[in-house]
């Protein structure tokens, strides 16, 4: 299974964090199906399998629930509302807390933030490698002893959005060189001996998240170009 394979590129620390997850059953997950008149792809059923007891750790700093139950009640609504609901291969897979959902279309592993292909926003081409990426953020970056998240905002102007782009991907390839194999247009990330950052970019603002040694004087770099909101 390709989400057991995931989690042991990070062994031991993969293996105990997927032996804590509470798992869902198939008797869920083929209710879910049901009530959304799908059918699951093979990867997204292994994960609701292993991921989907409860809120997926690996996907607790985005404004959604994964859970097979959270996306049960959510599916409540589709016989009465079915307008409120994506269609031609798509489906919630995150059921958004503030009304904005995260949708995936279930034949090509695309993600996006929003309520339909046509006014969604990117997330990622593929499920698997932004389950990877997001691995990689908890395991590499949120848990060690000291980390780092901020926000970078970003001016209206398209030029000085760009530049912002730049500024932030230069200094990264400086203290660090950038995983292609786990990167995307909207996800980068980058590994160092001292440190590893992880930049998730969008037209408003970038969230930089970093952890090692190196951690505070990549701050003070980035300080003298961009201004940094929410430092943690």
């Amino acid at each position: 299974m390709w989400i057991t394979d995931v989690f042991h590129e990070y062994a031991p620390k993969g293996d105990y964090l997927l032996a804590s997850f509470l798992k869902s059953d198939e008797q869920k997950i083929n209710l879910l199906e049901s009530m959304a008149n799908v059918t699951f792809p093979q990867y997204y059923r292994e994960f609701l399998l292993f991921c989907g007891g409860n809120k997926c750790p690996i996907f607790e700093h985005l404004p959604a629930t994964f859970d097979v139950d959270g996306l049960i009640s959510t599916y409540e609504e589709y016989d009465e509302f079915p307008e409120d609901f994506p269609c031609n291969d798509w489906f919630i897979i995150g059921a958004g807390y503030f009304g904005i959902d995260i949708l995936m279309n279930l034949k090509t592993q695309k993600m996006i933030e929003g309520d339909s292909e046509e006014t969604g926003v990117f997330l990622s081409s593929s499920f698997i490698d932004f389950f990877k990426q997001r691995l990689f953020l908890k395991l590499c970056i949120l848990d060690e002893i000291e980390s780092f998240s901020f926000s970078v905002s970003k001016a209206i102007s398209n030029e000085l959005s760009y530049e912002i782009d730049s500024d932030i991907l230069k200094l990264c390839e400086k203290y660090s060189k950038i995983d292609r194999l786990l990167s995307d247009k909207r996800q980068k990330i980058f590994k160092g001996n001292d440190i590893n950052i992880y930049v998730s970019f969008d037209d408003y603002s970038n969230i930089i998240y970093l952890s090692g040694k190196d951690s505070e004087k990549f701050i003070s770099d980035l300080k003298e170009k961009v201004t940094l909101v929410n430092v943690k």
